[in-house]
């Protein structure tokens, strides 16, 4: 079973759940993460159990990660996840994962445990990630699956997917404003679209402003992911999406497309998101074209 499904009718309900989740493990995995970007996640009274202790609120959860030995080596790998949106403001997380850790036990003896998180999260408004109000971690019944008799670092595709998500959240969205692609664009940008060529932030704003005159409605699905690493804190990714859709102009007909993105990611661990140095998209075989 392929662990990533997207059930929801909007991109933002679909992604941003992921988008935190996959913050949450990458906090655990580099040393060089930011603790205001992991207490970002958090709503003011939020309520964490794992199997050894339970904390409220933010100083309690400083206190716990205060704890953590930096010599350990952690990996979260998802095998499974179950997303439903309880109400208007209510959105559930589930998920089994394999953790494996390096320190726990000594002589740098590898261990794998299978955990099952119980999250949810609350949807302040639709123009802002939600955050997690509870994180109840428990043992998994789950087998772990052969593969992980080594140590696989998992940061890379925590770092990656949520940067492709919030893009998806960005970009599927009714908004007319770029600015939140600031946030996940470097400083200098080359970006080539089917319809356009963008070398700096002001020449992708006028492009995506353009739109929300056109669309009615938009939703990525991510269909295949491949990350490289080039360099130290730089990677190429290539991935697939499924576009669907509908125009303003004929919003009776759906459009579908598929296309093909390869990006240049450079990461700083201390800031929320990596960062998009260069983007090629390429429209491939579909019954109808798509904007982007």
């Amino acid at each position: 079973m392929h662990p990533y499904t997207f059930p929801l009718h909007d991109s933002l309900l679909n992604y941003a759940p992921l988008i935190q989740i996959h913050r949450w493990f990458q906090f655990y995995e580099h040393p060089n993460t930011n603790l205001s970007n992991q207490l970002a996640l958090f709503s003011e009274n939020i309520h964490i159990k794992s199997r050894f202790d339970e904390s409220r609120g933010y100083e309690a959860y400083k206190e716990r990660v205060s704890k953590i030995s930096p010599q350990w080596i952690n990996a979260h790998h998802i095998q499974q996840v179950e997303l439903k949106q309880i109400d208007y403001r209510t959105i559930e997380l589930n998920l089994d994962i394999i953790y494996q850790n390096i320190g726990y036990l000594p002589n740098e003896q590898l261990t794998n445990t299978p955990l099952h998180y119980r999250t949810k999260l609350a949807v302040e408004n639709m123009q802002q990630l939600p955050r997690f109000t509870e994180i109840i971690i428990e043992e998994s019944q789950l087998d772990i699956p052969s593969g992980y008799e080594q140590f696989i670092s998992s940061y890379p595709e925590h770092r990656i997917r949520t940067l492709i998500y919030y893009f998806c959240t960005l970009f599927d969205s009714k908004l007319p404003s770029a600015e939140g692609f600031k946030d996940i664009f470097s400083s200098e940008i080359d970006i080539s679209l089917p319809t356009a060529q963008c070398t700096n932030f002001e020449d992708f704003t006028t492009w995506f402003q353009e739109r929300p005159a056109q669309m009615l409605q938009s939703k990525h699905v991510l269909d295949s992911l491949n990350i490289n690493a080039i360099a130290p804190n730089s990677y190429q990714v290539s991935f697939e999406f499924s576009w669907s859709g509908a125009s303003k102009i004929h919003p009776e007909t759906p459009l579908a497309a598929r296309t093909l993105h390869q990006w240049i990611v450079i990461d700083n661990p201390s800031e929320a998101f990596a960062r998009i140095q260069t983007m090629s998209v390429q429209t491939l075989p579909c019954k109808i074209a798509a904007i982007a």
